[in-house]
């Protein structure tokens, strides 16, 4: 029986087709990973913009009162500095 023989050739179109193979798996498995982290991130961005929308609401609901009470005082003229 003849015993098949692999040419360098074919060897080395397989093994760079195998290397090509490979990266392709590894980029797709690094852009999934990729992704994931971006949600993440805008998921917690999205959490921080909640918490500074309620507190700016917060701050409204204290300061438009006071703002409302101080527009009410009556209005002085500003007193001159004494002259020394």
């Amino acid at each position: 029986m003849r015993r098949p023989h692999a040419h360098l050739r074919t060897m080395m179109v397989a093994v760079a087709f195998l290397a090509l193979a490979l990266a392709v798996v590894v980029q797709s498995v690094r852009l999934r990973q990729a992704q994931v982290r971006e949600q993440k991130i805008r998921a917690e961005a999205e959490h921080q913009r909640a918490r500074a929308e309620l507190r700016r609401r917060q701050a409204r609901a204290i300061l438009d009162p006071m703002d409302a009470g101080i527009a009410e005082l009556p209005q002085r003229p500003p007193v001159a500095a004494p002259k020394p």
